[in-house]
């Protein structure tokens, strides 16, 4: 049945009524009628993006299919300007007329408006790009770089190559006109921009806090500035306007991400989060903080279902009185980063966990405070916040991931946790720690290709066997999905390589079972029916 949303019962007050035309979020009931089909994923996914799902064992679901074409048809006769449509959450955005909203819900196929930005905003502009500007010449990125063990992938010569990384930010400023950017333009690894503020492809405009997270990854300066992933390919999505923060902002994030999932990408890597907006009937509550309540979220754990490793900031709140960690970090397959200095203390600006649900947040921390980055004019120059560090992780994620190119993304994700310098005892300040490359290169062997056996897996029974483990004194501990610990009591099965561990206090779920053999680890993971 047709609603009408809270939200927006609440957001038509006197001050958004003042202009006519405003930005809506229109739900569709289903995709009954759809001309598309899963048996011809060819017709809206591209060939790197089935790829990626069929190395990683994922199967398409009802939400890849596009909108129904004749929805989008009925409500654009129905006077709406439609600018784009979310197939994961079966919707359109458009621009109209407030006035039009009991016309659209008198549709059959329309579940639900939701006025998600105040104004007209969305056009078709475009401008002309500029030549290459100069540089100076500054201090290094040995620093930030060595503090991940990247100094070691880089001398592997593992530096990100054949890895595509979408950047969601509000503006990359001067990426086209900066020489550290060259390359990347030179040897076609861009591949694809898009503004969704402003529904063109020009995203060098607006803002310039793209242009400094996109360096931290992908720039070079010859014997003064290396990103951390410097051959790794590129997207660059606009999905942050700037001059105000609406929910229409997470949409954006939506869209983008079904962009990045479609043309192929690897890993987004968002420096953006939200919690607060211009309107204070949109304000999250601490409660909303659960992974699973914001728009922007459900979309980061979709992108993740999809195959793709999630990189997002933990939020700068720290000072302030909000303190925790903001959307989309607060869901529960992304990689939340936090931020620390270069002795890797942890800094005070730095959002803290835990989530509503009671996850431990952030994931891992990075460098984030007097960080290197090339600025809009092509110099060299240092930001701090977890702005700054997550491209940090986004850029070590891409040069593991190049050497280690069976891992799935979780497997990913779940190896840079386990390397982290606190692994063993996270917290909800620094999360697993600093994740150091050098320290766990041993590790990454076996993640996701384990010599040991466990059966039966998945299970429903209290106990599975784990077979392969020589070592009396292997310790066997149990992560769940929040990132909590188990030390698991074992028992011999009858044999020397096998051992007996009990589940009966465990909930069904997604567990990884850890097995350290001493200095080597090897992690499966667990399914309890």
């Amino acid at each position: 049945m047709a609603r009408i949303s809270f939200l927006l019962l609440f957001t038509l007050s006197a001050s958004y009524l003042l202009a006519e035309v405003n930005r809506y979020a229109i739900f569709f009931t289903d995709k009954n009628n759809t001309p598309y089909s899963l048996n011809e994923p060819e017709d809206f996914l591209s060939q790197r993006a089935l790829e990626r799902r069929t190395k990683q064992g994922i199967s398409l679901t009802e939400n890849d299919l596009p909108v129904d074409p004749q929805y989008v048809s009925g409500i654009r006769q129905a006077g709406a300007d439609v600018f784009y449509t979310s197939k994961w959450f079966n919707l359109a955005i458009v621009q109209m007329d407030e006035a039009l909203t009991s016309n659209l819900l008198s549709l059959n196929y329309v579940s639900d408006v939701r006025l998600i930005a105040v104004d007209e905003r969305l056009n078709l502009g475009s401008r002309e790009k500029d030549s290459w500007l100069g540089r100076v010449k500054s201090k290094s990125t040995d620093s930030q770089l060595n503090q991940l063990g990247i100094n070691n992938l880089h001398n592997d010569n593992f530096k990100g190559e054949g890895i595509l990384i979408a950047v969601f930010d509000s503006g990359f400023r001067g990426v086209t006109s900066s020489a550290p950017f060259a390359s990347i333009f030179n040897e076609s690894r861009l591949l694809d921009t898009f503004n969704f503020v402003l529904n063109n492809e020009d995203v060098y405009d607006l803002d310039a806090h793209g242009t400094e997270v996109l360096s931290v990854i992908g720039a070079e300066v010859e014997d003064e500035f290396l990103g951390a992933a410097p051959d790794a390919s590129f997207v660059l999505y606009l999905t942050e306007d700037d001059f105000s923060e609406y929910p229409i902002e997470q949409y954006n994030w939506l869209l983008g991400a079904e962009r990045a999932d479609s043309v192929g990408v690897d890993i987004i890597n968002s420096s953006l989060g939200y919690n607060t907006f211009d309107s204070p009937f949109e304000d999250y509550t601490y409660d909303d903080m659960d992974g699973n309540t914001t728009i922007v979220s459900q979309a980061a754990d979709l992108a993740a279902s999809k195959g793709i490793l999630v990189v997002t900031s933990v939020g700068n709140e720290g000072l302030n009185s909000w303190g925790f960690v903001v959307a989309p970090g607060d869901a529960d397959s992304v990689l939340a980063v936090g931020y620390v200095n270069s002795q890797g203390i942890l800094s005070s600006g730095s959002s803290r966990g835990p989530t509503s649900d009671g996850q431990i947040k952030p994931e891992v921390v990075a460098r984030g405070v007097s960080t290197s980055v090339i600025k809009e004019s092509g110099d060299i120059s240092s930001a701090s916040g977890s702005s700054y560090s997550t491209p940090l992780i986004a850029g070590l994620a891409a040069c593991i991931w190049q050497s280690k190119p069976d891992l799935t993304a979780m497997q990913l994700r779940d190896s840079i946790l386990s390397i982290g310098d606190r692994s063993t005892t996270p917290d909800n300040l620094y999360g697993y720690g600093i994740p150091r490359y050098g320290d766990i290169i041993a590790s990454l062997e076996t993640i996701g290709r384990s010599s040991l056996k466990v059966f039966p897996n998945p299970t429903s029974l209290n106990v599975i066997t784990v077979q392969g483990v020589s070592d009396p004194d292997a310790i066997f501990t149990l992560i769940d999905a929040k990132g909590k610990r188990f030390q698991l009591t074992s028992n011999r099965s009858g044999s020397d390589d096998s051992y007996n561990l009990e589940l009966i206090n465990f909930s069904p779920g997604t567990y990884l079972l850890e097995v350290s053999i001493k200095r080597k680890k090897e992690v499966i993971r667990i399914l309890k029916r």
